[in-house]
């Protein structure tokens, strides 16, 4: 008996889940950078969430079925309605507006596979609800933007619509609310040829040549903002249409403010679904052909369909699989650095149960590393390290043990070097607390320069100090520990802060002479008193691009106790 995959469904081997955490890691910093915070939804759905929201014939499309208790039940298609339903039962009483929340999840739909278009496949989006326009729609925009640029895609085409400008026609001519639906439909195609067909053919859709005229115009209107002008001419005659118009040229102003600028107009971006009321958005990379669409987003009103208030929320999906296309095809490759800082390596049986003492207390110091479980023979142990491409491969020997020692060795030049095992968590992050020169005195302790920064984007976060007991606790916890003359004498402890920095890695800078931490932001990491954070317009800036004369002054404020901010 032969078992597959079902069809319409992919596995996923270890160098692929490592490329798409990658990506996952990089949108979720993104979206937390801009204050959203993930929420999940369940898989399965009761089934009138999704024909309420799209219509009956949604459920050819859907995995839908009865559970034990009779009830229609339907693995969720996509993560909007869910959202929705979320708010509806959760926050719609006690949550502050705006809310930014964010999800990524597998969906689900029984359609017919090809590339870029699976059965189950991945979405990772946002929604911005009870958001002013058009600031909220201006920041969603940028976001996505940005999420983009930062997986490092090239060539992605951000192309903004405002339906207003549209539905003020189709008001102004009277068009009643099904053929509207079916005229939008046909626009979110994108086949101008269809369109013509659809309203000028024997059966046209809408039987009213000024408004059919109008409307290939206007879906025509591509490039930057100098077309704003061709809109207004287009729709002056139609005042139905002026309060949209107005809206989308104070969208372009906002967007200016919030530094996207890279983004085309155009007029024929409709999106096909009812419930959008105003401005929506798709990013399109041409290379990948047909499935050039990777995101499609915009303002929408779906929560009165729910039944709930009157709310408007901003949001959109990536399509996550086709991210990934994009990435393999179009980014930078990058070679994928072995999953593990250190292989434990025991030469002999009777060495393998101190082997197994010292895996774990790496592991416990935040080390990731592996240590043989078969009792291989230990040649084929240096084989595999080598296989894996490991940077570095601790040896355990009976002889070394005596001297409470081990041998590291580097895979990369082949050094060897004995290490007590005392030392071993800060030999392998980096950092021998015993010859950093702790050179500058301050109210009688010896300090050293430390300066952090966000660990994916350089940026620094604060310039601090540390003495020797700091940076000792900051290598053996993984938590950033500075040293102050506070009167919060605690926070340096980390005792009764809930503020915390993690740390992910630690350089010894001898130029600068000082300590550079990698760290991952958590919360505050200021204190209160000396020595907090003093360069708010270095911010912006990696420690790279700081010039000479900058840093002086840096250090020259951090070892001045007069100058306190």
């Amino acid at each position: 008996m032969e078992f597959t995959r079902p069809r319409g469904t992919r596995d996923f081997l270890f160098d692929e889940m490592r490329e798409r955490k990658k990506a996952e890691n990089i949108l979720r910093n993104v979206f937390e950078n801009y204050a959203y915070q993930e929420i999940k939804t369940p898989l399965f759905e009761e089934l009138k969430l999704f024909t309420t929201k799209s219509g009956e014939e949604i459920v050819d499309q859907l995995y839908n079925f009865k559970d034990k208790s009779d009830r229609e039940l339907t693995l969720r298609p996509e993560i909007t309605a869910p959202v929705a339903r979320l708010y509806l039962n959760e926050l719609q009483k006690t949550a502050s507006k705006p809310i930014k929340l964010y999800y990524y999840g597998s969906c689900f739909r029984y359609e017919r596979p090809q590339k870029g278009r699976f059965r189950q496949f991945w979405q990772f989006g946002c929604e911005l609800i009870g958001a002013k326009s058009p600031q909220g729609e201006a920041e969603v925009i940028a976001m996505c933007s940005e999420s983009i640029e930062k997986l490092g895609i090239p060539g992605a085409d951000v192309n903004i619509n405002h339906l207003g400008i549209i539905r003020g026609l189709f008001k102004h001519f009277n068009i009643d609310t099904s053929t509207q639906r079916e005229v939008m439909v046909v626009i979110d195609k994108g086949d101008k040829d269809l369109l013509k067909e659809s309203l000028t053919g024997e059966n046209p859709i809408i039987d009213n040549e000024e408004l059919n005229n109008v409307l290939f115009k206007l879906i025509d209107l591509v490039g930057d903002k100098s077309i704003i002008k061709d809109i207004e001419e287009l729709v002056a005659p139609y005042p139905e249409s002026h309060d949209a118009l107005n809206e989308f040229e104070e969208l372009i102003d906002t967007l200016a403010s919030f530094k996207m600028e890279n983004y085309t107009l155009n007029l024929g971006v409709a999106r096909g679904l009812d419930y959008y009321t105003g401005i929506v958005f798709e990013v399109y990379i041409p290379s990948l052909g047909a499935q050039k669409q990777v995101c499609g987003g915009g303002t929408y009103s779906l929560i009165k369909i729910f039944g709930g208030e009157e709310v408007v929320s901003t949001g959109f999906a990536f399509g996550f699989d086709r991210l990934m296309n994009a990435i393999e095809e179009l980014a930078t490759p990058e070679e994928l650095p072995c999953p593990i800082d250190i292989y434990i390596a025991p030469i002999s049986d009777d060495v393998r149960l101190k082997a197994y003492e010292i895996t774990q207390t790496l592991r416990s110091a935040g080390i990731a590393c592996d240590v043989d479980l078969n009792g291989k023979k230990f040649k084929k142990i240096m084989n595999h390290a080598n296989k894996i491409k490991v940077k570095q491969v601790a040896i355990i020997g009976a002889k070394d043990l005596e001297n409470n020692q081990i041998t590291i060795k580097n895979m990369e030049s082949g050094n060897q070097e004995l290490v007590d095992l005392d030392n071993i968590v800060e030999y392998i992050k980096g950092v021998w607390t015993m010859e950093i020169n702790f050179r500058h005195e301050i109210n009688g302790q010896k300090v050293i320069t430390a300066i952090a920064q966000d660990w994916k984007t350089g940026q620094i976060l604060m310039v601090a100090n540390m003495n020797k007991e700091a940076l000792q606790k900051t290598v053996k916890t993984g938590k950033a520990h500075y040293w102050s003359t506070s009167r919060n004498s605690q926070w340096l402890k980390g005792e009764s802060s809930g503020h915390t920095q993690e740390v992910k890695e630690i350089l010894v800078d001898c130029d600068m002479d000082a300590v550079v931490l990698k760290v991952k932001q958590n919360g505050a990491a200021c204190h209160e008193g000396y020595f907090s954070c003093f360069f708010r317009k270095l911010n912006t800036k990696n420690i790279e691009n700081i010039k000479e004369e900058e840093l002086e002054t840096i250090l020259e404020k951090v070892f001045n106790p007069d100058d306190v901010y």
